[in-house]
């Protein structure tokens, strides 16, 4: 979560960057003010929380009424009307939470579909628009992979049977998976990220001998904790 933090804001001071260097090349007319400034203070978590948080319409809904309060104090939008378009806001964040997020789903490792790759059994999930939750209590775990957009999915392998190397491939777009992993585990991460990032919560040292978990694949605007 903390190098996706710094992306975001590093992406930030880079756009400011650009767009003072093009003001001064007179490229178009910028005029920096300080109007407003405290709704950064609304703008900023509200935006954090909507790449890699684990309640996006809630972000979404913050970062809309921060927006309205920048640009009501800059004059663009009258105050007269700042609660009639914050409750617009409101009401399309509530039809959004309806229809996009679902109760929080718990399944165990045999309700995957499985496929057949270099002699291993491998599971194979896509979650979209939910919140799931993936057990492997006492089964056998030869790796995954794992399709995730607009949600939320924890992998639980404390209680599973690893004997061998295994992987766990995964593919995040707009949401966040959690992979809780056996204790002293031995990981290697090799995931591509666009503001995103990968971050290890574990404090025991891994055992040495234990088989290697490799997580590999893409994320782009979410959060993958290890714990």
């Amino acid at each position: 979560m903390k190098k996706t933090f710094k992306i975001v804001f590093g992406l930030a001071f880079i756009a400011a960057g650009l767009l003072w260097i093009l003001n001064l090349a007179g490229v178009f007319d910028f005029c920096f003010s300080l109007d407003g400034w405290w709704a950064f203070f609304v703008i900023i978590p509200c935006f954090f929380g909507l790449v890699c948080g684990p309640d996006r319409v809630g972000s979404l809904i913050g970062l809309s009424i921060g927006v309205l309060l920048l640009l009501s104090a800059r004059g663009v939008v009258a105050w007269s009307d700042f609660w009639q378009y914050a409750l617009a806001a409101l009401v399309i964040g509530i039809g959004l939470k309806m229809i996009f997020v679902r109760t929080i789903c718990s399944c165990k490792a045999g309700d995957c579909r499985t496929i057949t790759r270099e002699g291993k059994d491998i599971k194979t999930l896509e979650s979209n628009f939910a919140k799931q939750r993936l057990e492997y209590d006492g089964e056998k775990f030869e790796g995954i992979d794992v399709k995730v957009a607009f949600g939320g999915l924890e992998i639980d392998l404390r209680n599973a049977i690893v004997e061998e190397d295994v992987e766990i491939r995964l593919e995040l777009a707009f949401g966040g998976i959690e992979i809780r992993l056996p204790e002293g585990a031995v990981v290697k991460t090799s995931v591509n990220c666009s503001f995103a990032g990968v971050c290890d919560e574990r404090s025991i040292a891994p055992k040495e001998g234990s088989p290697v978990i490799y997580i590999t694949g893409k994320a782009a605007f979410g959060g993958i904790e290890l714990k």
